[in-house]
């Protein structure tokens, strides 16, 4: 059976290094794009001969005007390679949404993530508190090796300061 995930082109606004190895990247939100708290899509890197499918969550809420992406930086990634390269204004291609990982009931929710694993954990949290106005207990437990490891230490906090639950 074919796969009919529709494809969209767009463009990069910003990139941001938010530790030794690993990347922000803020992209334009293209027309028609429609999406949940949680979910992902997948890049096609452009290589030698063809283009290879990369998956990435969506930091992003379904409100906010742009897509925000947190790339962890693999030594031998193909992607890891090529998005410190690209440019402000340069166009890359990705097929989406895909998966299943939203909060479908609001109840009190606990989200556990290491690493870059904190991507959909930060739009689901913000799309809970922000659009869903969920009155019920959020907790967070984010787990890092390292101190100069540690990111979006202030966007968490603004949350956790902006909202009782």
């Amino acid at each position: 059976m074919a796969d009919t995930t529709p494809r969209y082109t767009t463009k990069l606004l910003e990139k941001k290094s938010l530790t030794h190895n690993v990347l922000e990247l803020t992209f334009e939100k293209p027309e028609n794009f429609t999406f949940q708290a949680g979910q992902f899509v997948r890049f096609f890197i452009p290589d030698t001969t063809n283009e290879l499918p990369r998956s990435y969550s969506l930091v992003s809420t379904p409100s906010d005007n742009t897509l925000v992406f947190c790339v962890k930086l693999l030594p031998e990634g193909k992607a890891s390679a090529y998005f410190p390269t690209m440019h402000i204004g340069q166009t890359i291609d990705f097929d989406g949404p895909r998966g299943r990982f939203c909060v479908t009931e609001q109840t009190p929710l606990y989200f556990v993530a290491t690493g870059s694993g904190i991507a959909p954990m930060l739009g689901l949290i913000r799309d809970e508190l922000e659009y869903k106005k969920n009155t019920n207990e959020i907790s967070l437990l984010f787990g890092l090796r390292h101190k100069e490891d540690i990111f979006w230490q202030d966007e968490f906090a603004a949350l956790q300061n902006t909202y009782e639950n």
